[in-house]
């Protein structure tokens, strides 16, 4: 049974390993420990199963540490609200700590070294397991309630189950194989905290942590010689007219001047039913806007 243990520990970090080099993190550090500083813990140390560092490419002068924690299990979910309860704590006092020991300041020095940046911490619960039926994916509604310890300091934690795991794997191999990869970036789209970054690119290799709990993925995808860039955005939802609407209408003016091509991939799309409402919104948006629609959950029917 020991051993056994050990061969599901070591699966699930291989897994969220393979998840930090698809988000483009590959120089994190694994299991890594920091001292506890908070008598309340009752503890001596802390573990971080993964650990990374970066300039953040969405707000200005400021260096997101990630602190990963992976939790995996060769089971179903099941005693969800108190598992999660135990492992969203441990992963909050992880952070509380990392923020203030040596390990923190030694990492971030080397990365703000020229220039003034307030550091932040951010976490990623990776609460997965090898089942695979369907209808036991989502973890949501069983988590969203729970009442957690108010004494808890942390900024954000971000809960990937497998749900959302299926998607970020699924959608970013999806446009990865689909293009060459090489010319695969993610997009970051200027907003009022990041206009003052310096020598700013709207796009890089690295994945924002912020992008975890989004349903919606933004890339950019390069092409030779002086052709327009494809700005691409990957849906967790099925393809619906109301959806690809309003996905145009918050995407054309913001990337009007980077390029016209607009690629949509959707978890669900079938060009027999929806061909026509798809022409007709073509026709609505004119002729130069080029958009192209694809399923990163494909089968031969789309």
């Amino acid at each position: 049974m020991g051993e056994f243990s050990k061969l599901v520990g070591d699966v699930g970090e291989n897994i969220v390993s393979n998840f930090l080099d698809l988000f483009g993190w590959e120089n994190h550090a694994t299991n890594k420990y920091v001292a506890c500083n908070t008598r309340k813990h009752d503890k001596q140390s802390h573990g971080i199963d993964a650990l990374f560092a970066y300039q953040s490419p969405l707000e200005s002068k400021i260096i997101e540490n990630v602190i990963i924690s992976s939790k995996y299990s060769s089971n179903p979910y099941s005693s969800v609200p108190s598992t999660f309860k135990s492992y969203f704590e441990d992963i909050a006092l992880a952070i509380e700590c990392y923020n203030k020991s040596t390990l923190k300041k030694e990492i971030n020095e080397r990365i703000s070294s020229n220039g003034v940046y307030r550091k932040v911490e951010t976490g990623v619960l990776f609460y997965i397991n090898n089942d695979d039926t369907p209808t036991k994916q989502d973890i949501t509604s069983q988590i969203k309630k729970i009442q957690n310890n108010t004494e808890l300091k942390y900024r954000t934690i971000h809960v990937v189950d497998n749900k959302k795991a299926s998607f970020l794997y699924e959608s970013i191999t999806f446009i990865k194989n689909r293009f060459d990869e090489d010319k695969v970036n993610f997009f970051y789209p200027p907003t009022s905290l990041n206009l003052t970054l310096a020598q700013k690119k709207y796009y890089g290799k690295v994945f924002p942590v912020e992008y975890i709990s989004s349903p919606i993925i933004p890339f950019v995808i390069e092409r030779n010689n002086h052709e327009q860039p494809i700005i691409c955005l990957a849906c967790s939802e099925p393809y619906s007219d109301e959806l690809l609407e309003s996905l145009l209408s918050c995407t054309r003016d913001l990337v009007s001047d980077i390029s016209k091509n607009l690629m949509f991939v959707f978890e669900k799309y079938n060009k027999l039913e929806n061909k026509e409402s798809l022409d007709a919104i073509r026709l609505a948006t004119g002729k130069d806007i080029i958009i192209e629609i694809e399923s990163y959950r494909s089968d031969f029917r789309s």
